[in-house]
């Protein structure tokens, strides 16, 4: 006879349960989900995993807020003003009608905000939860490239594989674009003599341009050398201008120098006139300074001390608009 001391014993043990096998690691098995809605599990995470969160900013400062998970969708935000312990990350994944149509990753210390009860998994091994992510990168360009993204915070070799596989050989060009963005994201520094062999010698000149945004995103050192290397021996004009323009962005100090030489060395107009572009997008009194050097230098060609007067004119400052009006007082 079940008196109402021995259920609550029952539910409780059920509880016990259902708590343990949450919180055990799921090993060398596939990820089981019931009814729709969204689940979650940890793995352990990469050693660069970045502090995936949500944030408001306020002159300058940086505070976490809750992610609402059924409003957002593929918020991957981070800032070095505010890190996490990232030893693990957490995977979400929402299913509607037995299949899963959002993913996202974020820090395990980042608070969530759902409506919807999350099903939570406990902490799943890196094979597990690689095996299910990977299925998940087909012909849905958003799912994959959330599914990637995921996978690229992942520790050990075998995300980094799965990763430089779709980059190399995906039958969708997006799925190779993002998985080498995410590479480089994440995994710039350990994998940038890949990431430098697709941007140099693919194919698809469309695939080098995309090569060259996602090495300016990596924090490997080498990237200043790999982006001039591009700059000067692609054979595709519109790629030497995006080596040049992404070169500038990352405000590495070899940027002058090499984009000077190219406005006066490269046969293309257009790349020459791209460089002097290029030069505007350096950091603060840098662009200044380098598009005030080509208006002065009659080294450089008409054409090209023309677009540099054109660039400085855009420049928001008062020390632009001093030397724009010491220019036409001189004429």
């Amino acid at each position: 006879m079940n008196t109402p001391i021995s259920k609550l014993k029952m539910k409780l043990t059920a509880a016990l349960i259902l708590t343990t096998s949450l919180s055990t690691t799921v090993h060398g098995q596939s990820l089981q989900f019931g009814n729709d809605g969204w689940y979650t599990w940890r793995v352990e995470a990469a050693a660069d995993a970045p502090s995936w969160c949500c944030f408001t900013w306020n002159t300058g400062d940086a505070k976490v807020k809750a992610c609402n998970l059924d409003r957002r969708h593929g918020n991957y935000s981070s800032t070095d003003r505010l890190s996490f312990d990232n030893s693990e990350m957490q995977v979400y994944a929402h299913f509607d009608r037995g299949k899963a149509d959002k993913i996202q990753t974020l820090s395990p210390e980042c608070p969530i905000a759902s409506p919807m009860e999350i099903q939570d998994l406990g902490s799943v091994d890196i094979d597990t939860s690689i095996d299910w992510l990977q299925k998940r990168i087909t012909a849905n360009h958003r799912l994959s490239s959330d599914a990637m993204a995921a996978i690229s915070v992942h520790d050990g070799d075998r995300a980094t594989n799965a990763l430089l596989r779709t980059a190399k050989g995906d039958q969708h060009f997006e799925n190779r674009k993002d998985a080498l963005f995410w590479l480089a994201m994440v995994r710039g520094t350990e994998v940038h003599r890949d990431i430098e062999r697709l941007m140099l010698a693919d194919r698809d000149p469309e695939f080098r341009e995309h090569a060259a945004f996602a090495m300016a995103q990596s924090k490997a050192p080498q990237r200043t050398e790999s982006l001039i290397k591009l700059g000067k021996n692609d054979a595709n004009a519109d790629v030497r201008s995006q080596a040049w323009f992404w070169l500038a962005q990352t405000g590495a100090s070899e940027s002058e120098a090499a984009i000077y030489t190219a406005i006066q060395n490269d046969k293309d107009h257009d790349v020459r006139e791209e460089a002097v572009f290029a030069l505007s997008q350096l950091p603060d009194q840098r662009a200044l300074k380098a598009l005030v050097e080509i208006l002065e230098n009659r080294e450089f060609g008409r054409d090209e001390r023309k677009q540099a007067l054109f660039w400085l004119a855009q420049i928001d400052s008062d020390d632009a608009a001093s030397y724009l009006q010491k220019i036409l007082s001189d004429t």
